[in-house]
This record gives C-alpha cells, structure tokens and sequence, in this order.
C-alpha cells in the first residue's frame, strides 16, 4: 500500500515547528526492530532451513518497527519479502500464531502509519494463502473486523479486490480465495460480515454496486448470493445516503432493472419479509442509516 503523504500547513508560530520536529521524529528503537525484522526475513529467504535461522529475540517478535509495521506488515509490503512462497512463510506464521489468543488478537489488529493491518496488507497484495492460514488460527478473525483507515474491514477489502477483476467466477487457481470467503461467511462473526465502512456500506453494498468497467454478472451474482446465504441481516442495512443493498444496486445501475438479475434477487428476498412496511421501507423508500 502506497505511504499516505502528510500536507504540512504554514503556520508562523510555535506549532509549525513542533509539527515538523514531530515529522522528523526518530525512534531508534522502531530502527533497531525492522533491522532485526529485516535480517531474519532474508534469512527467511535463503537456502537455509527454518530451523538453523537465528530466532527473532522474544520481545522483538511481536514489536512494531518503522511506521509502526510488524514483521507481517515488512513481510507483506516489502518487494523483497512480499512474494516469498507460504512453504517459506508458514513456519514464521505459526511462531507467531501460536500464541494466546489475547495476544495474537491485539498483534493482528495492529495498524501500520497508513492505516493497515497485515490482513489488509494480504489483502492489498492478493496473498490469498498467506490470509487463509492466518484466518484459520484463533483471534483471528476479530482482528478482520478492525477497519483500515477508509473503514473497510477485512472482508469489505476482499470483496473490492474481487470488483477489480471484474467477479470473473473463480476457478482453482483462486482455491484459496474462496476458502478466505467461505471461512469468514460461516464463522458466524456477524460484526465482522455486517461491518460497514466510513460511507455506511457494508460488504453487501460493495459486492452488489454496478461498475461501469465490464463485468462478468455470474461472479458477482455468486459473490451476493453467498453474503445473502450467510446473513440476511445485511439487507436491512443501509448506508449513509440511507441507500438499502437493492436501493444502492439500483442508483448505481441507473438504467432499468427488469432484466437485472442481482436486482431481482434482492427483491425476491425483501418480498419474503412478513413485514410489509419493511418490504416498501427497504424497496422504495429514503430513509437515514441504520
């Protein structure tokens, strides 16, 4: 993820300064820990067995060094570390999962200067396997509901990585990327699969949204119908513009939605609402968020 650039205002008085003595801030401790995180990640990268590396020192494995990144942020971000094959990767992450579950919860949770977990990270950089075995140890996917900076929560970022290509329907080669799906829709974490993000929209308004850029309907159909599979509460949310997940379908398909088939099947689960005034609420009229 691209390092957010900080606009300093002009002031002619004393805050000026303490803001440019705050940008130039060295800790050298932060320093120590990402040379330390550094050098074991290109041992991590030799011949050599994980076994014969030099052990991080215990206090330094789950520190955070420059820009406030853990060793999975250096690992996910950085291009020398970033593509190293799980069977490299995993003995690092099981050191550093099998931990208490306090513990790797509030490690996992940890945010970078740019407002990013490692799960964002593995996310942003398509390490679907890396995530699926992170996801599978405990505390994990508490820390996929903390949001990134914009409020996208993990899911919310997987769900805008599959937009980006289009939903082209998944075939083997995305095996572990549906597994990171289907993993997070049965956990029952209905915080993290109702988590809605700095604009109100949960993952639901994001896998429904209509793009100009051409899509491939089948894949997306698939992607709504597995969150409605998973948690019908989705549909009784809306964002902050007060836009249901068929409200939100329709203002952003500006077209007609007779022969749209996401469109009629969030319509088809709305009409088997017993509640016929949640049925007009939620299909026609403007409400606030909620």
């Amino acid at each position: 993820m691209a390092q957010k650039s900080r606009d300093i205002p002009e002031y002619d008085s004393e805050e000026a300064q303490a803001d440019s003595d705050e940008q130039d801030y060295y800790d050298p401790k932060q320093e120590r820990v990402t040379k330390a995180h550094d050098q074991f990640l290109r041992n991590l990268a030799s011949e050599r067995p994980f076994q014969e590396i030099p052990p991080l020192p215990p206090w330094d494995q789950y520190a955070a060094g420059k820009d406030n990144m853990t060793i999975l942020h250096y690992l996910l971000s950085n291009p020398l570390h970033c593509k190293l094959p799980l069977l490299k990767v995993r003995p690092l992450l099981n050191q550093l999962l099998n931990s208490d579950e306090k513990k790797v919860r509030e490690f996992l949770s940890s945010k970078d200067t740019t407002g990013a977990t490692a799960l964002t990270l593995a996310v942003l950089k398509r390490r679907w396997d890396v995530l699926l075995h992170i996801l599978r140890h405990k505390g994990a996917l508490e820390a996929a509901r903390v949001p990134s900076s914009d409020g996208n929560n993990c899911l919310h970022e997987i769900i805008l990585k599959r937009s980006l290509k289009t939903f082209a329907p998944m075939g083997d080669n995305d095996k572990e990327l549906q597994d990171c799906i289907k993993l997070i829709l049965s956990s029952g974490s209905t915080e993290l699969i109702t988590g809605r993000n700095k604009h109100g929209c949960t993952p639901l308004h994001l896998a429904v949204k209509f793009k100009k850029t051409k899509i491939i309907p089948e894949g997306q159909l698939e992607l709504v119908s597995q969150l409605l599979e998973a948690c019908t509460e989705l549909l009784t949310i809306s964002n902050d513009e007060g836009k249901s997940p068929y409200q939100y379908r329709i203002h952003t398909l500006k077209t007609s939605s007779n022969d749209d088939p996401i469109a009629f099947l969030l319509k088809d689960h709305y009409m088997h609402f017993d509640d016929r005034d949640k049925v007009i609420k939620y299909l026609y009229e403007k409400g606030g968020p909620g």
